[in-house]
């Protein structure tokens, strides 16, 4: 299946594309996933086209690492699969900062999972945790676009406990 005709799925604010053979939200190993269906091991044996699936098919790793490890339902329980979930989200958007897209369809993707994992970050974490915007850095001529969303999570801050996820690759 080509790029340009992958199928999109429904996010919080409209139709989101899929790329390559995981990113995209309910989407692993190049299938769409019923809701609250988690990949299989046979979703994660399906090779990713390149860096940037790579990179979303780790996240999906963790987030399914998450989903099966943090289920109880009381407060302190869902805290800490937040802060896991955050962790996860800092993991994939490091990676993504740090890649220079080797075509516009990339480039495209890449920017876009950046802005939205950056409003998602916004929106679902600065309540509960201290992400402070570091400086806006000018954009310099050629330099990709996203290139100013900078931020930090102060992990010293009382009570936060830093996530580590293990990799299963």
């Amino acid at each position: 299946m080509s790029e340009f005709n992958r199928p999109t799925a429904a996010g919080r604010s409209g139709a989101i594309p899929r790329y390559g053979m995981y990113a995209g939200p309910n989407y692993a190993g190049g299938r769409a996933l019923g809701t609250n269906e988690l990949p299989t091991a046979q979703d994660w044996q399906v090779r990713p086209i390149g860096f940037l699936d790579d990179v979303t098919r780790n996240h999906d790793i963790n987030y399914t690492y998450i989903e099966k490890v943090y289920q109880g339902n009381d407060p302190a329980s869902q805290s800490e699969r937040n802060l896991a979930l955050w962790q996860a989200d800092k993991e994939m958007l490091g990676s993504m900062l740090s890649y220079q897209p080797a075509n516009w369809l990339e480039a495209q993707y890449s920017d876009a999972v950046i802005k939205a994992f950056v409003a998602k970050a916004l929106v679902d974490q600065q309540p509960a945790l201290p992400i402070q915007p570091k400086r806006m850095v000018p954009l310099k001529p050629g330099q990709r676009n996203h290139a100013y969303f900078d931020f930090h999570c102060d992990d010293r801050e009382p009570g936060l406990k830093r996530q580590a996820l293990p990799s299963f690759i």
